[in-house]
């Protein structure tokens, strides 16, 4: 990819990088960051731009893997993380800082998705479904795991309530508070979740049950709903959504399908393209 800027910011500090650099970069620029604000309360985000293509992995992690490229721009995100966690740990600030490892999306062309079915850009779980791995020493238990439905939305308003700034914050934002979920173990704090792709709704999910009313098939976005065939899963049972369960349930097709049209009145959901 060229030409490839890199910023500090919004100024343009090199016209062409060398991307097999970057993660390299970005890992001494985290770690730079934490040592100068060391004194005081400090938040950084940190997003790696591998493995998204095209990828690049340093010298040192080249031809490591036994996953090819990719493999090796993990393995060197994966000693990113370690060096960060290695600065916290130097100025005494692990037990009290909380690190959440996340995703914004389920694997493209390469990475798996484990049981999951399909990938970014699509409307299964393979595409929605990503890792979140969050520790906190001092607060969060160690070694639980939770199936709670939740959302990268949450990340904003749940340390918004960390810091305190809460009262900030109005009923119109999306996400909730999933501390309960971390720190207590909690079920979701979400009556619904919708999935979107661009400006439509795509699916729900409530509990443990997902609909999909539109999917995606080349370069065509199939309307399932208009056609009378959305598809229902149940992800507790079927966690591939291998099965449709639509005209098994259809309360719960209906009482979902309402749902959803509310949604579309609530956020004022533009008419959807014309298939084909």
């Amino acid at each position: 990819m060229s030409p490839f800027p890199l910023y500090q910011g919004s100024e343009i500090i090199e016209q062409e990088t060398d991307q097999s650099l970057l993660t390299e970069r970005y890992t001494a620029s985290a770690i730079e960051f934490i040592s100068s604000n060391r004194e005081r309360p400090f938040f950084l985000y940190l997003a790696h731009t591998f493995p998204h293509i095209p990828l690049f992995a340093s010298a040192k992690f080249e031809g490591q893997s036994e996953a090819g490229l990719y493999g090796d721009t993990v393995e060197e995100i994966d000693s990113s993380l370690g060096k960060i966690i290695n600065a916290l740990e130097k100025y005494s600030l692990k037990d009290n800082t909380l690190i959440i490892f996340t995703s914004d999306n389920g694997p493209w062309f390469e990475g798996s998705s484990g049981d999951a079915r399909d990938r970014k850009g699509g409307t299964w779980e393979g595409a929605y479904r990503v890792p979140f791995i969050a520790t906190w020493p001092a607060v969060l238990p160690s070694g639980t795991a939770s199936n709670a439905a939740v959302t990268g939305l949450d990340l904003f308003p749940t340390i918004a309530n960390i810091i305190g700034s809460s009262s900030h914050l109005d009923n119109q934002v999306d996400g909730a508070d999933i501390m309960g979920v971390l720190r207590d173990g909690d079920s979701t704090p979400h009556d619904h979740i919708l999935f979107f792709n661009e400006d439509q709704i795509s699916g729900i999910r409530l509990g443990e049950w997902k609909l999909l009313v539109r999917a995606y098939y080349k370069t065509y976005d199939v309307p399932l709903a208009e056609l009378s065939y959305p598809l229902l899963f149940n992800l507790a049972q079927d966690p591939g959504e291998r099965y449709n369960l639509a005209m098994k349930y259809p309360a719960q097709v209906t009482s979902m399908m309402a749902l959803i049209e509310n949604a579309k009145e609530r956020l004022a959901i533009p008419p959807a393209p014309s298939f084909p």
